[in-house]
């Protein structure tokens, strides 16, 4: 809820040859996780079209999306798309096929 982060193993991927990164995580309490909250903290996203996603088997999406968007664009990246994704009765290919349809939008 206060935004913090959890330790979490170091992000080694290079991505300078990304145009556009899919972000997502979990709702807790209307807020991004501690997890992503960690991954943030060490990801140059300069540069970079960042679409974000949360799931969520409640409520507060509208709130984490704009948490995880103020995080991102202080970290240079645009945020470019959002979407949300209710958990209930869903599976990974509905997912997957979302996030393949916001895709083909840029």
């Amino acid at each position: 809820i206060q935004g913090k982060s959890w330790p979490v193993k170091p992000f080694n991927k290079d991505l300078s040859g990304y145009d556009r990164i899919f972000v997502g995580c979990p709702v807790w309490f209307g807020m991004p996780t501690p997890e992503f909250n960690a991954f943030i903290e060490q990801v140059d996203f300069t540069g970079k079209q960042v679409v974000v996603f949360v799931t969520l088997g409640g409520g507060g999406y509208d709130q984490a999306i704009k948490a995880m968007t103020d995080k991102i664009t202080t970290k240079g990246g645009k945020v470019v798309s959002s979407f949300y994704v209710r958990t209930k009765a869903v599976s990974k290919d509905d997912i997957v096929t979302k996030a393949k349809e916001i895709s083909k939008q840029y």
